[in-house]
């Protein structure tokens, strides 16, 4: 009821004023009650209310039952209290509380804070800059246009920012969780949350539990906490880390930085130039295409770099690295390690522990560093460097000119097809160069050196050391120690015919083999020729250190002097000329073929 004065002159209205207005309550059942245009508190009590607050700051209640309430313009303080109420702020900076039930809450235009409190609620922010609380109940949330702050509380509960630069938290339960426009900050909290970024550089954080969570598009930052989580970047530059848990994250397009942290994570780079870190945990990481930098960090590391230019660290434990395509720097760290170039000029570094290195295709550096590796420097013109340890390098099926330093230890080293270069260094070595013009020098210690097809060059260096170069031109030093150097294949038919070696013994006690128990050596088995064309030079031989290795007796040979050189000669039967198979070059005096210096072997089976 209203009650109003009227001042009537003239027949005319001349005003109308209201002196108070005084809106109804409700009572205990359905009731239907609208407000005034005035600041009002209207209560419901029991029974399913509708209440119009109309214009003013109002305060509506709605009590037990199912309520409409609507506040219409102005301020508005709505409280939906017990049962599954519907509240409409309407226009205006409105508080609206559902309470107990699931509720139906619109904030409408204005800045409104929305409660939803306890059961399963739906929430609309409208327009403005609204804050919203689920509460308990598995809600569904929809902050609209504005800059919106949005909790989902307890239960699990789908959250859309909506419009605008919005900041959401999924609270407890398993939520979904998308930020829509704008730039958005995500937070999961407990549960096994969904989260999407949505458009704009957003900020996200899973929290507990096991999430999935998606960038979308713009530069984002996620950061997951503990549980087994997917992480997708999407578009943009993105910097993604997983936390605890063995995490699964997608860089997308974009300049992405990944890092998994504990856990046994699956990281891949996508499509540009991106920076993978692997953290603690046996981790899986694939660089994608372009130029990444990955570092596997603590734990059993698989990597692929994948196409482009990649620095890969693989960090501590026993990892397994594949370069992929282009010129990639690849490092193991500690740890029997595992690794192929691929495509591409790469430099591999093994680090410490029993390293397993393969360069593949192109021309690559390889370092073996300390530990028994095992190298392959595949096709292409490798510079390997074995380091300390025992290592075994095999150039397999490749036609290539590699370069191999065998640093300290005990190295064995087999060459393939190509004009290698061997240095053996410190250690007891064996060097195999294979077909090709071959440099072999075995370094200090007792070394085995052997080439097979082409002209070789075989230098023993310090130590008691055995050189073979089978066929070809060859050229054998033996150095300081007691060596034997062989310049043909020893157990073979016609060793040494067509060959003209020059065999050097340098300092020691050193053997040279001219033949074996089955057959003399350099013989071209030509009985219309003197052997001149192929034979052993044999350069600073010393009589009283030196031992000359020949078949059966003295008597099947002979010595001549020629010039300042004294030529060794096996005998031929009849008219066939004697066969030249050695000349010692710069001797003419002080050999006898009945001394010491000669030594005959014998084959008793024979």
């Amino acid at each position: 009821m209203s009650k109003t004065i009227q001042n009537i002159i003239d027949n005319t209205l001349l005003n109308s004023l209201t002196i108070f207005s005084i809106p109804p309550n409700g009572t205990s059942g359905d009731d239907l009650i609208n407000g005034t245009d005035g600041d009002d508190t209207i209560r419901g009590f029991q029974g399913n209310d509708t209440i119009f607050g109309e214009d003013g700051n109002d305060i509506l209640l709605g009590d037990p039952g199912d309520d409409l309430l609507y506040g219409g313009s102005g301020d508005d303080s709505i409280a939906g209290r017990i049962g599954n109420d519907l509240i409409y702020g309407g226009a205006g900076d409105d508080i609206l509380y559902s309470h107990a039930g699931d509720d139906t809450i619109y904030g409408g235009a204005g800045v409104n804070i929305l409660l939803g409190h306890a059961g399963n609620d739906l929430i609309y922010g409208g327009d403005g800059n609204d804050l919203i609380f689920g509460g308990d109940g598995n809600d569904l949330i929809y902050g609209g246009d504005g800059d919106d702050t949005l909790f989902g509380g307890a239960g699990n509960d789908l959250i859309y920012g909506g419009a605008g630069d919005d900041t959401l938290f999924g609270g407890d339960g398993d939520d979904l969780i998308y930020g829509g426009a704008g730039v958005n900050f995500l937070i999961g909290d407990d549960g096994n949350d969904t989260i999407d970024g949505g458009d704009g550089n957003d900020s996200i954080a899973g929290g507990a539990g096991d999430d999935s969570i998606a960038g979308g598009d713009g530069d984002d930052y996620i950061d997951d906490g503990a549980g087994d989580d997917i992480l997708y970047g999407g578009d943009g530059n993105d910097s993604i880390a997983g936390g605890a848990g063995d995490d699964t994250i997608y860089g997308g397009a974009g300049v992405n930085f990944l890092i998994g942290h504990a856990g046994n994570d699956l990281i891949y780079g996508g499509d540009e130039s991106n920076i993978l870190l692997g953290g603690a945990g046996d981790d899986t990481i694939d660089g994608g295409a372009i130029y990444d930098t990955i570092d596997g960090g603590a734990g059993d590391d698989t990597i692929d770099g994948g196409a482009g230019d990649d620095t890969i660290d693989g960090g501590n434990n026993k990892d397994t690295i594949d370069g992929g395509n282009g010129d990639d720097s690849i490092i193991g760290e500690n740890g029997n390690d595992i690794i192929l170039g691929g495509f591409g000029k790469d430099t591999i570094d093994g680090g410490l522990g029993n390293d397993k290195l393969y360069g593949g295709n192109g021309k690559d550096t390889i370092f073996g560093n300390e530990g028994d590796d095992t190298v392959d420097g595949g096709n292409g013109d490798d510079l390997i460097y074995l380091g300390d340890g025992n290592d075994y390098i095999l150039i397999y099926y490749s036609l290539s000119n590699d370069t191999v330093y065998g640093g300290a230890g005990d190295d064995s080293i087999f060459g393939d097809d190509g004009d290698e270069s061997y240095y053996g260094e410190d250690g007891n070595d064996i060097i195999y160069g294979d077909d090709g013009d071959n440099y072999i020098e075995g370094g200090a210690g007792d070394d085995y050196l052997v080439c097979y097809d082409d002209n070789d060059t075989l230098i023993g260096g310090d130590g008691n050391d055995s050189l073979i170069s089978a066929a070809g031109n060859d050229t054998l030093i033996g150095g300081d120690g007691n060596d034997t150097l062989i310049g043909c294949y020893p157990y073979v038919d016609n060793s040494g015919q067509g060959e003209l070696d020059v065999i050097t013994p340098s300092a020691g006690n050193d053997t040279i083999w001219l033949g074996n128990e089955d057959t003399p050596y350099y013989d071209d088995d030509d009985i219309t020729t003197d052997g001149s064309n192929d034979y052993a030079t044999i350069i600073g031989f010393d009589p009283n250190e030196d031992i000359i290795q020949l078949y059966s007796g003295n008597s099947l040979y002979s010595l001549g002097i020629s010039g300042n050189n004294t030529n060794l000669y096996f005998n031929k039967p009849g008219g066939e000329p004697n066969e030249l198979i050695a000349v010692f070059q710069d001797i003419t005096s002080g050999i006898d073929l009945t001394s010491s210096t000669f030594s005959y072997v014998y084959n008793n089976g024979g």
